[in-house]
C-alpha cells in the first residue's frame, strides 16, 4: 500500500505561531498603523465559502457533484449564532454551511479579528499588534457581560483558567455528559480531562496536537544513545544530549532551521506554574539553570531567511538536510509540492547548518509513522516537560460565553463538529473542497481512525516529503496513541502568560542574568495567577 507523508504547512506555521512565537520589535509607526486596521470587526455576511468551479487551479468535484445534506425531519432548531475568533480556520465554513443546511432555520456568522487575506500582508510584528488588539477587545467584552457569541479557537491568550474560575465562559461539562446523542466511550477522554480546570470544562477542543523531537541518528550514535530505546524527549534529555554532542562539534545547532532560543519554554513553563494552587517557582535553581543552557545552545542559520525559512521545522526535511550532510544530496523524488516549492524546501534543507533536533507538532498523519523509522532522523518521540508533562495544543477548540444569549444553539454547534462524522465526510469534497476536517487529531475516536484510512491512501498536493508504507494498522496505531495520552497531559493554553518581553531581553538583547530574567518571569506569572 502506498502512502504519502502529508504535511500541513499551514498547521504547522499555526502551531509555532502561537506556542513558539519569534522576537517582535514593534515601532510606534506600525503599531500606530496595526491599531488603524484593528478597528472592531463585524460579522461576515455569509458564511458559505466561495469556490470557483472554473478556476485553473480548481482540485474537487464538479459543480453538478457537490451535493448538501438534505434538512433533518421534525427539525425544530434555529436561531442566529455569531462565531467570533482571531483566525478563520478554513474549516469552520464548510462545517457551517452543513450545519445550515441540517437547520435551515439557522443562521451562522463570523466575526474575525484577522482575515486571512489581511494576515498574509502582515509582518510578524503587525501581525502581534493585530492579535494583541483582538484580545484585549474579546477580554473586554466578555467582563462588561457583551460577548454574546462563541467562541473559537480558544488558544493560550485568553487565560482560561481565570475564564473559567470568574464564571465568564460556561462549563461544557454538564453538555457533554447529559446530551443524549453523545456516546462518551467515542471520545479520548484523557484530552477532554487535561483541557479540564477546576473540575469544570471550560473549554472542548475538536482536535488537538502535541509536540514530538526528531533527532540526529548519526549525532546519536556518536554519543553512544540507541535511538530505538526511546519512548520521549524531556526538555532536559535534550538538552544534556545536546551539550555532549557539542563538546565534539562546537558548530552543532541545537534545532533545525534554527527557532529562536525560547523554543523550549512553552514545553518546560508547565514545570512551574501551579494552576491548582496559585503559585510558581521561576526563581528556582532548576529554572535559572533552564535559561542558562537554553541561552547558550547555537542557533545561527545565517543562509536562511528569517521570515519564510528560519523556523520551519519539518521532520522530512529534517532527514533530507542529514541525508545532504552525509552524502552531498538530497532525494529529489522525495519532495511533493510542485516544481517551485520542491525548489524552495530543497534549498532549506541544503542550505541550513547541522542540527541534533527538530520539533514538529504531532498529527494524525505524524502517528503513521511512528513505527516506521526514517533513515537519518530518529522519531517522533513525544516532547514532555522536564517533569513529565506532555502539553497538548489546540487551534480548534470552542467555549460559550456566560453572555452568550444562544447557549443551546451554541452546544448544538458545537456537538456537531465533534461528532463521528463517515469515510465519505474525512474532506468537503462533497462541498467542493479537498479540504480535510482536520489535519490534526481529532477528539473523536472515529474521526482519527477515519483520517488514518484516508492518509494511508491518498495525496492532496500538499507534501514536502513523500514516503511509503507496506501496510496500515489503524487498530494498533489508535492503541500508540492512546499510549501516548497515559502520558500525565495538560492543556498549554491553560498557561499563557505572555513574557515575551524578558525571554526578549534576555536571548534577543542579552540583557541581564538569568536569574534577574527568572525573578521578572515569577514577578509577572504571580500577577497573572491573581488577577
Amino acid at each position: 500500500m502506498t502512502r504519502t507523508r502529508i504535511i500541513s504547512i499551514i498547521s504547522i506555521l499555526s502551531l509555532l505561531l502561537l506556542t513558539l512565537s519569534g522576537c517582535l520589535e514593534t515601532s510606534d509607526q506600525v503599531y500606530s498603523q496595526a491599531m488603524q486596521q484593528s478597528s472592531k470587526s463585524t460579522p461576515e455576511e455569509s458564511s458559505e465559502p466561495e469556490i470557483d468551479f472554473d478556476a485553473p487551479n480548481y482540485i474537487g468535484p464538479s459543480k453538478d457533484q457537490i451535493k448538501e445534506p438534505e434538512p433533518l425531519a421534525d427539525d425544530d432548531l434555529s436561531g442566529e449564532l455569531v462565531i467570533k475568533s482571531c483566525y478563520l480556520h478554513y474549516k469552520l465554513p464548510y462545517l457551517a454551511k452543513e450545519f445550515m443546511a441540517l437547520h435551515p432555520n439557522v443562521t451562522i456568522t463570523f466575526d474575525i479579528g484577522i482575515p486571512t487575506a489581511e494576515n498574509d500582508l502582515l509582518t510578524r510584528a503587525e501581525r502581534e499588534v493585530r492579535r494583541e488588539s483582538f484580545y484585549t477587545q474579546m477580554r473586554v467584552e466578555l467582563a462588561s457581560g457583551e460577548g454574546d457569541y462563541l467562541l473559537y479557537r480558544m488558544d493560550e491568550r485568553f487565560h482560561i483558567p481565570q475564564l473559567s474560575r470568574s464564571g465568564l465562559i460556561e462549563d461544557l461539562w454538564p453538555y457533554f455528559e447529559n446530551d443524549p446523542d453523545l456516546d462518551s466511550s467515542e471520545y479520548f477522554q484523557p484530552v477532554l480531562d487535561a483541557f479540564s480546570c477546576d473540575g469544570k470544562l471550560p473549554v472542548i477542543p475538536v482536535s488537538f496536537v502535541f509536540a514530538a523531537a526528531y533527532l540526529n541518528r548519526g549525532v546519536l550514535g556518536e554519543i553512544d544513545v540507541e535511538a530505538d530505546a526511546i519512548n520521549t524527549v524531556s526538555v532536559t534529555q535534550l538538552l544534556d544530549w545536546y551539550e555532549k554532542a557539542a563538546e565534539s562539534n562546537s558548530d552543532l545547532n541545537l534545532f533545525f532551521t534554527s527557532p529562536d532560543k525560547e523554543t523550549l519554554f512553552p514545553i518546560e513553563r508547565t514545570d512551574y506554574i501551579d494552576l491548582d494552587r496559585g503559585t510558581s517557582s521561576f526563581e528556582s535553581p532548576e529554572f535559572i539553570s533552564f535559561l542558562e543552557r537554553t541561552q547558550a545552545i547555537n542557533d545561527q542559520d545565517p543562509d536562511l531567511d528569517y521570515e519564510t525559512e528560519q523556523g520551519v521545522m519539518d521532520s522530512g526535511l529534517f532527514n533530507e538536510q542529514i541525508r545532504f550532510q552525509s552524502t552531498g544530496s538530497v532525494l529529489d523524488s522525495a519532495f511533493g509540492l510542485g516544481p517551485e516549492l520542491n525548489e524552495k524546501f530543497r534549498n532549506v534543507a541544503v542550505k541550513s547548518r547541522p542540527a541534533f533536533a527538530a520539533i514538529e507538532s504531532v498529527m494524525s498523519y505524524t502517528l503513521l509513522l511512528m513505527d516506521s523509522s526514517m533513515e537519518y532522523a530518529a522519531g517522533p518521540y513525544p516532547l514532555i516537560s522536564s517533569n513529565g508533562t506532555l502539553g497538548l495544543t489546540s487551534l480548534d477548540s470552542f467555549a460559550i460565553p456566560s453572555s452568550c444569549t444562544s447557549k443551546g444553539l451554541a452546544w448544538e454547534f458545537i456537538k456537531y463538529c465533534i461528532s463521528p462524522r463517515s469515510e465519505e465526510l474525512v474532506t468537503f469534497s462533497h462541498l467542493g473542497s479537498p479540504g480535510l476536517y482536520t489535519s490534526d487529531i481529532p477528539l473523536s475516536k472515529t474521526n482519527f481512525q477515519n483520517n488514518l484510512k484516508y492518509y494511508a491512501q491518498n495525496d492532496d498536493g500538499n507534501n514536502i516529503v513523500v514516503y511509503n508504507l507496506d501496510s496500515v494498522d489503524v487498530e494498533a496505531v489508535t492503541k500508540k496513541l492512546e499510549q501516548v495520552l497515559s502520558l500525565p497531559l495538560v492543556n498549554s493554553g491553560s498557561y499563557g502568560i505572555d513574557v515575551q518581553e524578558f525571554l526578549d531581553e534576555y536571548y534577543v538583547n542579552g540583557l541581564g542574568t538569568a536569574e534577574q530574567c527568572a525573578k521578572k518571569i515569577q514577578d509577572r506569572v504571580n500577577i497573572w495567577l491573581h488577577e
